[in-house]
């Protein structure tokens, strides 16, 4: 289970990067993270109540993808037998302010792919990942 003090420090890091398996890792060009939980406010005769849902956490990024990687990613689009996207452990591997290599492993599924094909390089894909797991608190950020 990722915690949240891993996934603010990927914020302040550099090189951050994807691991797709095999010791094959992609260079994440933009990196957004967002932590966030459904809000619902209720009006009461004591003032306003706040209730609050389940956490919907996720990141976005923009990587360079050859055929064989691509074809990878689109499979984590289709849904199995019940409708469902297949979640999939991802590993961010990032080099924190200190210069030391660290890896925030998170459970999370892939609902969208933007493909992106400028007049001249490469093909850039935009990815949105959805955290399935619940971010824990961590007090101890080495």
């Amino acid at each position: 289970m990722a915690n949240i003090g891993e996934v603010t420090e990927v914020v302040n890091a550099t090189k951050v990067h994807l691991d797709i398996g095999s010791d094959r890792h992609i260079l994440l060009q933009e990196l957004d993270l967002s932590i966030e939980r459904a809000e619902s406010r209720e009006a009461t005769d004591a003032g306003a109540i706040y209730f609050f849902g389940q956490h919907d956490n996720g990141f976005e990024g923009s990587l360079l993808l050859s055929t064989p990687e691509f074809n990878t990613f689109v499979g984590y689009l289709v849904p199995d037998s019940n409708g469902a996207l297949p979640s999939t452990t991802f590993k961010l591997i990032y080099t924190n302010i200190s210069g030391a290599s660290k890896t925030l492993t998170v459970d999370a599924v892939v609902p969208s792919m933007r493909i992106i094909k400028p007049a001249e390089g490469g093909v850039k894909v935009r990815m949105r990942f959805r955290i399935t797991e619940e971010l824990t608190a961590s007090d101890d950020i080495s």
